[in-house]
């Protein structure tokens, strides 16, 4: 992997390139516990090292939130993709094919599927 700097005018991307990004992360028990926390997500198989290892359930041990997982993939994402770039406006797909365990070391990569140009950054929130 190369060294984190921040990359790629818009310009400069090339629809069909992959990128691999230039961090990784290792995911801490703090990290998903204040992420459980956060989102509210505190079903026993993230939160109860007990329920993971005695409730028939198949890993035997806590799983990582995948919501925590993508959510890191995207800030990894930014020194490569909307760094200098400054928005990365739509996700196609995120791929999570294995189960995360704490201690599990992530890295990602992304395709360029597309690209466009936006001339409005304001838009108004609508609350109901």
């Amino acid at each position: 992997m190369k060294a984190f700097t921040i990359e790629n005018y818009f310009d400069e991307f090339v629809v069909g390139d992959l990128i691999e990004h230039s961090t990784a992360k290792i995911i801490f028990e703090s990290d998903k516990n204040v992420f459980s926390l956060m989102t509210k997500n505190h079903h026993p198989v993230y939160t109860n090292a007990d329920f993971a290892k005695n409730h028939q359930h198949q890993h035997q041990q806590l799983l990582v939130v995948g919501t925590l997982v993508f959510s890191l993939v995207v800030g990894m994402s930014v020194p490569d993709v909307s760094g200098k770039a400054i928005a990365n406006l739509e996700y196609e797909s995120a791929k999570h094919p294995d189960p995360v365990f704490i201690n599990d070391t992530i890295d990602a990569k992304a395709r360029i599927l597309g690209k466009w140009e936006t001339h409005s950054f304001k838009k108004e929130a609508q609350y109901t």
